[in-house]
């Protein structure tokens, strides 16, 4: 009889079951404490024991925790990934304050150095004070006067300048003779004075004049005429610079030959006034053509040191702010006479607006920092039919830029003032920061900070439409202060691509189309 109860236990199964049926026992797959008899009949052995099963509950347990498991595994990777990033910026930012240190210990280093110069400079020069002092000073020869310019063939280089010859030695002088020289003559005025600069800008003014005045007529007149016509047929292409060049030259060189000096000197002035008035017409409107005209004035002046005078004098009579000069209204002066000394036009009605006369007088001081910045002209190898650009030392340069941006920077700042710095500084930054980087970067923080705040205090007082003109260009120069300070501070600052791009060659019209079609 087999037996057909459920067990539950090891015991009762084995009450109930064991001497009844002992071969086939029904029992529940989870009841696995008990031994479960073979097939066969016999007696399970010891070490065989039934497949297990698991409870339901028990797999779900077994989820759970693989499930928290892996949440701590990612957790555990994001700790780990969070310290890496805060080790990477920890060590960042170490490197940074290392760097700022070693900076500001070059620096140290560099002033300490420049203050070791500066007193063995002055050490020198109390030694040399009190040698000259005790033995007395040797008189210097005089300057050797220049002579006059020579005519110069268009192909020859300009001629090198007079060599000044060394000063021969002279015995100490006795105490009698000590007794007799004249007393050190004073310290010059300073350049920013504004007498000095109104002097300079009249004497200007004076030149101009005269060579007006006296104006050859006839054939010099026409010769003049035709070196004028010769400036103003210049284009943005090397080879028309060179071309108009080579003919301005043998045209003053003619000159020079048929009537001296006097006529040299006319067809400079020509030369000058010319290039003025493309400056007026043409810089105004196209900036850009302020280099080739720049680099013409150059390729002749290298050949005709004469004209070098005549361009400064030009300049200086058209705008007054190439001194740079301020012209103060005089006392009792109307005000058509206040603005005809400041150089505004006569129109048919009245004066030139302000926003004209401001337009024109950036346009002459952008043509002269152009000139100013200009240190190579262009030639023509006709053995390669190629345009090169050869070096040339440039007279003015930086040293007059520089004089030009003291002068400035030293006067109380003006309406107009904004317009002029962003004229000038645009063209010739670059050759600024090149020629004198460190004090390019201090005179550039002055300007962006104290000078500009002096302009927007004197422009606070105007409201409306008076001073919109000022009030732009004094946001653009700040503008573009800020970027040519970061350019300058990352070694970025470049010339201007209008100075660069520049192409030799006059590039022909494509009239491939222009005969086709049989006509309209």
């Amino acid at each position: 009889m087999q037996c057909q109860r459920w067990c539950y236990s090891a015991n009762a199964l084995s009450r109930s079951c064991r001497a009844s049926s002992p071969t086939r026992v029904r029992r529940p797959r989870w009841c696995d404490s008990w031994w479960a008899p073979k097939p066969s009949g016999q007696l399970p052995s010891p070490r065989w024991r039934p497949r297990r099963r698991r409870h339901p509950s028990s797999a779900v347990a077994v989820r759970a925790g693989e499930e928290r498991e892996e949440e701590e595994r990612e957790e555990e990777e994001k700790r780990l990934e969070l310290e890496a990033r805060r080790g990477a910026a920890e060590a960042a930012r170490a490197a940074q304050a290392a760097e700022a240190a070693q900076a500001k210990a070059k620096a140290k280093a560099e002033a300490d150095e420049a203050a070791a110069a500066e007193a063995e400079r002055k050490e020198a020069e109390e030694k040399a004070a009190t040698e000259k002092k005790e033995g007395g000073a040797d008189i210097a020869p005089p300057p050797p006067v220049p002579s006059p310019p020579p005519v110069v063939a268009p192909s020859t280089p300009a001629p090198a300048p007079p060599q000044q010859q060394p000063p021969t030695p002279q015995q100490p002088p006795t105490q009698q003779q000590q007794q007799q020289q004249p007393a050190p003559p004073q310290a010059p005025p300073p350049q920013t004075s504004v007498a000095q600069l109104a002097a300079e800008w009249e004497q200007s003014c004076a030149f101009v004049r005269e060579y007006e005045a006296a104006k050859p007529r006839g054939e010099l007149g026409a010769a003049c005429r035709h070196v004028a016509l010769l400036v103003g047929q210049t284009s943005r292409v090397r080879y028309v610079v060179w071309e108009k060049a080579e003919a301005v030259v043998g045209a003053l060189n003619a000159l020079q030959a048929r009537g001296g000096e006097a006529a040299l000197a006319a067809g400079c002035s020509a030369f000058a006034a010319k290039l003025l008035a493309q400056g007026s017409a043409v810089v105004e409107k196209a900036p850009a053509m302020a280099y080739p005209l720049a680099m013409l004035a150059t390729s002749v002046g290298a050949r005709c040191p004469a004209l070098t005078q005549h361009l400064r004098a030009h300049f200086c009579a058209a705008c007054c702010y190439v001194t740079p000069h301020y012209v103060r209204r005089p006392a009792g002066a109307t005000d058509d006479a206040w603005r005809e000394a400041m150089g505004y036009q006569r129109r048919a009605r009245g004066f030139e607006p302000k926003e004209q006369y401001y337009n024109r007088m950036a346009g002459y001081l952008t043509l002269w920092a152009a000139l100013l910045q200009a240190e190579a002209v262009p030639i023509y190898d006709e053995r390669t039919e190629q345009m090169r650009m050869e070096p040339h030392a440039n007279p003015a340069g930086a040293a007059e830029a520089w004089r030009w941006l003291a002068r400035l920077a030293n006067q109380k700042a003006q309406r107009i003032t904004p317009t002029l710095l962003l004229a000038f500084l645009k063209p010739s930054a670059h050759m600024l920061a090149r020629r004198y980087p460190r004090q390019t970067e201090k005179l550039l923080r002055f300007l962006a900070t104290d000078y500009l705040l002096s302009v927007e205090s004197l422009l606070a007082a105007s409201s409306g439409a008076s001073g919109a003109e000022e009030r732009a260009a004094l946001a653009v120069l700040s503008s573009w202060l800020k970027e040519t300070r970061e350019a300058l501070r990352c070694g970025r600052l470049k010339p201007p691509a209008d100075a660069v791009e520049m192409p030799d060659f006059l590039i022909p019209d494509d009239t491939r189309e222009a005969g086709e079609g049989g006509g309209w």
